[in-house]
């Protein structure tokens, strides 16, 4: 009979309790304990329902980590090193939402507090372990079925920023923490790398609202970025992306010597041969349902010592530092 895998939550934010309630679904896990500051996150259906299920509402982090064999933080990532520092010193895995941080003093602690450890770290990218970016590698370069990678686009859209489901999370609309450019091109980049290697970059103009602007949408992140990265390769990767009107829309494409690939609102993977793009799908389920599914499966491995595809501390902080150099 296998032994699950003990896991603790702190963060119960829209991103927490989205991934909480995958967490309790995965067989070879076991929620042990959650915990966020806010006193309003335990009226959270999900939490309640945890609870009701047998989860325990815990004291604090510590008292999370000690009762859990491995941790996923979830919290703002001014919080992480704090969190980070405290799980890894006491012995347990982490999991680490991104970004690692904003800071580079703290990314760099936390990849020390992890070495001192001796243990592996995950930070959760969506395309470290969604279908559609594991399909694409394998699409792409000599010898695959659309042959050599040629460039990258990334192309972002946001009605508003912050988006809806996480408007009360007032940090992600303060320069400090917040913005697409961290919590959402930072996904991208990730894969674009998975793809290229470490990117630089070559060129950028970020676009900044004023204050009277920021007052209006209660927003002072950016709201428009254009950049040129390249590969040690000298291989592009162009980005695009701004706030206001239409709809939310991400789009990462990859142009290839056979044809290009395109990974379309986070989930839905298209090829093009040169007649136009169709559709690949790993299942007849819904996508996003599917690729958090594989996210609780792929942090079960990790834990449990099995092949992942999950990013180190130290990939994070590859992804980070390029992401911190588009803001100024």
């Amino acid at each position: 009979m296998s032994t699950k895998t003990v896991i603790g939550v702190i963060g119960l934010g829209a991103v927490g309790t989205r991934s909480l309630s995958y967490l309790l679904q995965e067989p070879a896990l076991q929620v042990s304990a959650i915990w966020d500051p806010a006193t309003e996150s335990r009226q959270h259906e999900i939490v309640g329902a945890a609870v009701l299920g047998g989860v325990r509402f815990a004291d604090d982090a510590a008292d999370v980590i000690k009762h859990s064999d491995l941790v996923y933080i979830a919290t703002p990532p001014k919080f992480h090193r704090s969190y980070a520092q405290q799980v890894l010193e006491a012995g347990k895995l982490c999991w680490c939402e991104k970004p690692l941080s904003v800071s580079e003093h703290d990314a760099l602690a936390m990849i020390e507090y992890a070495r001192r450890a001796k243990l592996p770290t995950a930070v959760n990218f969506a395309y470290a372990s969604a279908w559609c970016a594991q399909k694409m590698q394998t699409l792409v370069g000599p010898g695959t079925e659309l042959g050599s990678l040629r460039g990258i686009s990334i192309q972002l859209h946001f009605k508003t920023w912050p988006r809806p489901f996480q408007a009360h999370a007032r940090w992600l609309a303060q320069r400090e923490e917040g913005g697409f450019v961290r919590e959402v091109l930072s996904h991208h980049v990730y894969l674009a790398q998975r793809l290229l290697g470490p990117l630089q970059k070559i060129a950028h103009e970020i676009t900044y609202p004023s204050s009277e602007q920021a007052l209006e949408h209660a927003n002072q992140t950016e709201t428009a970025l254009i950049a040129s990265l390249r590969s040690q390769d000298a291989m592009m990767v162009q980005v695009s992306a701004m706030v206001g009107g239409w709809r939310d829309a991400s789009e990462l494409k990859v142009f290839c010597d056979k044809g290009a690939a395109r990974i379309s609102d986070w989930y839905r993977l298209e090829v093009d041969h040169g007649e136009g793009f169709t559709s690949l799908s790993e299942s007849t389920h819904d996508p996003r349902d599917a690729a958090y599914r594989r996210q609780a499966a792929h942090i079960a491995a990790f834990a449990q010592g099995k092949p992942h595809t999950w990013a180190s501390f130290e990939d994070a902080w590859q992804v980070q530092s390029l992401i911190e150099s588009l803001l100024h």
